[in-house]
């Protein structure tokens, strides 16, 4: 039996925040999850259901490809395949797992999940630059986690971490312009769209009414956010960039910020790598030593900034309207 669930509006800044559910906080936390899992297990069927017919792997072929990408005979096809249930797999379990809980359950649009439908441009390159400023901090953090010793889960850790790190290796070893849009689609655009939609436009905000606390709300939907990707030792700097996202969301009340900043993110990552893979840059900027004290210094009063002038203005300008 549906819980009936007032029509509550967590305020922020004097925005409305989040979608009007009418399930309870925490039943509602419970069916976002089993909706979502359900979504992931069918889109990665039907990925593999589609691999099989139009690449002819079966799902043995692909879990070897998965534990050894670099062994594969043909590598321009096992690149295609593994992009291809990646972004099959994470469009229907994110986006229209996402859509599906709030047509089928809430009985809403998923454009709900925007309280303030006004947009405003200026926003749009703060966060370009916000993102491009983050990455010296993000870097350090990411050499800091990896030296974190896990206990008696370090070892499977690791070895998870290295299979990872192996695998985005291999993707990153772009051949052709094809398959450069299909990894650009695949790691920007779907995960940018679908995750915020179901860690910020969902989960934070029923978590944000489970505990009545905004922060915990953004900073629990991280760790969660962060967690679910399974690399440890990426935890701490995902779980960063997953709250800055989340704040974003809960001082705009718009869910295309952080959609963008989530893009840029990875776009930006994606470009660097395929750039330093291909030899196009020499300097890889996913190491510390490339990132002197000063520009680290520089990185965090840079973001500190931008963060205050987001939230100020965006506030004044919503003052403003209403």
């Amino acid at each position: 039996m549906l819980i009936m669930h007032q029509n509550i509006q967590i305020m922020s800044n004097n925005l409305s925040f989040g979608f009007s559910s009418r399930l309870s906080p925490f039943f509602g936390l419970v069916v976002v999850i089993f909706v979502i899992f359900g979504s992931l297990i069918v889109g990665q069927s039907l990925a593999y259901v589609l691999i099989d017919y139009f690449f002819g792997l079966d799902i043995k072929a692909m879990s070897a490809i998965f534990d050894a990408p670099f062994a594969s005979q043909n590598q321009r096809i096992a690149r295609n395949s593994v992009l291809f249930a990646q972004g099959i797999g994470m469009f229907v379990g994110f986006i229209l797992g996402g859509i599906a809980y709030m047509r089928l359950v809430e009985g809403l649009s998923i454009f709900e999940v925007n309280q303030n439908k006004k947009l405003f441009p200026i926003f749009f390159l703060l966060i370009f630059v916000l993102m491009f400023f983050l990455t010296p901090l993000v870097t350090y953090l990411v050499e800091f986690n990896q030296g974190l010793y896990l206990g008696s889960f370090d070892a499977f850790a690791r070895k998870s971490e290295l299979k990872a790190q192996q695998l985005t290796e291999f993707l990153v070893g772009i051949e052709n312009n094809t398959q450069l849009f299909l990894a650009f689609f695949v790691v920007a655009v779907i995960p940018a769209v679908g995750e915020e939609i179901v860690f910020r436009g969902l989960i934070q905000v029923h978590l944000t009414r489970i505990t009545s606390n905004a922060h915990v709300g953004v900073w629990v939907g991280a760790a969660i956010f962060s967690a679910i990707h399974f690399q440890f030792f990426g935890f701490l700097p995902r779980m960063l960039l997953g709250a800055l996202l989340g704040y974003l969301y809960l001082w705009s009340g718009n869910l295309w910020y952080p959609i963008f900043g989530h893009f840029v993110n990875n776009a930006m990552a994606l470009f660097v790598m395929v750039a330093y893979k291909q030899k196009l840059i020499s300097t890889n900027l996913e190491k510390t030593d490339n990132f002197p004290l000063p520009v680290l210094l520089l990185s965090v009063i840079v973001v500190g900034v931008i963060l205050y002038f987001f939230k100020k203005k965006l506030a004044d300008k919503h003052s403003n309207i209403n």
